[in-house]
């Protein structure tokens, strides 16, 4: 193992040092808005932040957004087969369920779930602008689940007037289909993109034990969004309706078998709000947003059914005052309302009446800069769940600019968890569950060329977590009982050719253990990715190696 981490980071070196000759421009002018409450470039910006543009999306031919991470240092992606079926984002080795998902600032994770992780598996990578990865603890800004981090998937929006059609086939019987079209103008632009996707699969049960029954998977989405500025006034809408039926195996006597034609559908609905004005010269700028979010989970066969159904309301207003141009406070107020139903008939019968939790809350961040050296923010957040109780979160995040191309970043958060609905009302659950707790920090230099034709960076990172919960087998109920370690470091590099065209190496080191000292399964320890996009190429490999402690769950470990 460690011969083989040497020989990596050998390579890494080699190729950092070789790459000063190729390149363009850097990251670090994009404008994120999911690292602050504030919109701030790269630059400013003393989070870990990884990003993943639509045009790189589009010219790999990423089909659901979980292969358009894949590539992502501190990322692993573990699936339980082929697109459609359960995948589960690992990030820097924290559990799934403590990654908080965002669809333009609207979270879709579902309460229902079992640690009310988001499910993205059937996620369509098309009309995607760009999926901006925050690593860390970011409760003080984004509440509970952002224990380990966020993700924001921003789609296109309106204006520039465009109209796409695209279509793909092959083997197993799969195709893909869309269609978007755009266009309006600065006080109104609009953006309608709708996709389908099909495959009849095959089987995922082993065909030596004579299963033959293909596994196919079907899945559709509709999504609006309106966008425009008038006068003072700015506005975003945006809608989504997405439906997936997936074919799936039965599990009999520890290995999967094609039993009973079980088949799983689900339906998420999307709908959000945004409206905010530029008041006395750009001094004060009020916020208000509004979503929902729906889900609804159906599993059967020929002799049972299971249904999960939620509900998630939220509201927000936020104010962000421009004492100066180089400090600007942010300060808000938050309400969010999760509910849930779900039965089973059948084989196993069970019934969750319609539950419900409230949580109210209350942020401010600072954010200071001094020329174009240094730059931070700070935030402070308290959260009030009616079952949980309070949870008080902070975090700081400062970047120090060099003369020379060097930046150093670094972050220090706390963030929380509170219980799920399943985790509080089901048969298994306990009323008396606590919060999850967590703490991160990172710190890391990166160097850009002057010509911003290389890029290189090094992260070190150590994450906390304590009063996991977990299901105690002693009392066949959830309990705060579990606590986890993870800490390792990121290196990746980055040539750029052209505007469009790169190479990315990068290397993850993740040792991620539980309370006893053993490794946490279903995480690669070690993890390298060549990447090169060259005009309408692109190719990508991370070397893989089954492990043990990896549950054969997928690629990248050396």
């Amino acid at each position: 193992m460690e011969k083989n981490t040497f020989i990596i980071l050998s390579v890494f070196v080699l190729a950092a040092s070789s790459c000063f000759l190729c390149g363009q421009a850097t990251q670090e002018q994009v404008v994120v808005v999911s690292a602050s409450k504030l919109p701030k470039t790269v630059e400013k910006t003393g989070s870990s932040v990884s990003l993943v543009e639509g045009t790189v999306i589009s010219t790999r031919g990423d089909s659901d957004i979980v292969s358009a991470m894949e590539y992502i240092p501190g990322v692993h992606i573990g699936r339980n087969g082929g697109i459609g079926r359960t995948s589960a984002v690992y990030l820097r080795g924290a559990n799934p369920e403590h990654v908080k998902v965002f669809v333009n600032g609207q979270e879709i994770n579902d309460p229902l779930g079992f640690g009310r992780g988001a499910e993205l598996s059937g996620f369509s990578a098309m009309n995607i602008e760009r999926i901006e990865i925050i690593k860390g603890a970011q409760s003080s800004l984004y509440g509970s689940d952002a224990m380990a981090g966020v993700i924001n998937i921003l789609t296109k929006k309106g204006g520039e007037k465009q109209t796409s059609l695209f279509a793909e086939g092959g083997s197993y019987g799969t195709y893909r289909y869309s269609a978007a079209t755009a266009g309006g103008d600065k006080k109104f632009g609009y953006n309608v993109d709708y996709n389908w996707f099909e495959t009849k699969g095959f089987s995922m049960a082993d065909e030596k034990d004579g299963n033959t029954e293909d596994d196919g998977f079907r899945s559709g989405t509709l999504s609006l969004r309106i966008n425009g500025i008038v006068d003072v006034m700015e506005y975003d809408v945006y809608s989504r309706y997405a439906d997936e039926e997936a074919d799936l195996d039965g599990s009999s006597h520890g290995k999967l078998e094609d039993t009973f034609n079980d088949i799983q559908k689900k339906t998420s609905i999307y709908g959000q709000g945004k409206i905010a004005f530029e008041l006395f010269d750009s001094f004060w700028r009020p916020e208000a947003r509004a979503a929902v979010t729906v889900h609804k989970r159906d599993y059967y066969n020929e002799n049972s059914r299971s249904a999960y159904d939620s509900e998630v309301n939220e509201a927000e207003w936020q104010n962000t005052i421009r004492w100066e141009e180089n400090h600007v406070s942010v300060a808000g107020t938050a309400f969010r309302t999760e509910k849930g139903e779900s039965w089973s008939s059948g084989t196993y019968t069970s019934k969750f009446e319609n539950k419900s939790a409230d949580t109210a809350s209350i942020y401010l961040e600072d954010n200071i800069s001094i020329g174009d050296s240094f730059a931070g923010s700070g935030c402070v957040r308290v959260d009030e769940h009616d079952i949980a109780g309070h949870s008080s979160t902070w975090r700081i995040a400062p970047v120090l600019k060099t003369e020379k191309g060097f930046a150093l970043r670094a972050s220090y958060g706390t963030g929380f968890k509170a219980p799920s609905l399943y985790q509080l009302y089901s048969p298994y659950g306990n009323e008396k569950l606590k919060s999850e707790k967590s703490r991160s920090t990172d710190a890391g230099i990166e160097y850009s060329s002057e010509n911003g034709k290389f890029t290189a960076s090094a992260v070190y990172f150590y994450d906390q977590y304590d009063s996991l919960i977990d299901f105690e087998y002693q009392t066949w109920k959830y309990t705060n009982i579990a606590e986890s370690i993870s800490k390792g470091y990121e290196l990746s590099s980055k040539i750029n050719l052209s505007d469009t065209d790169f190479i990315l190496l990068s290397f993850t080191r993740v040792e991620s253990e539980d309370g006893a000292g053993k490794q946490l399964k279903r995480r690669p320890k070690n993890r390298a990715v060549v990447e090169k996009e060259i005009h309408s190429l692109a190719i990508g490999s991370s070397p893989c190696r089954q492990d043990n402690a990896f549950e054969n769950a997928g690629c990248g470990i050396l």
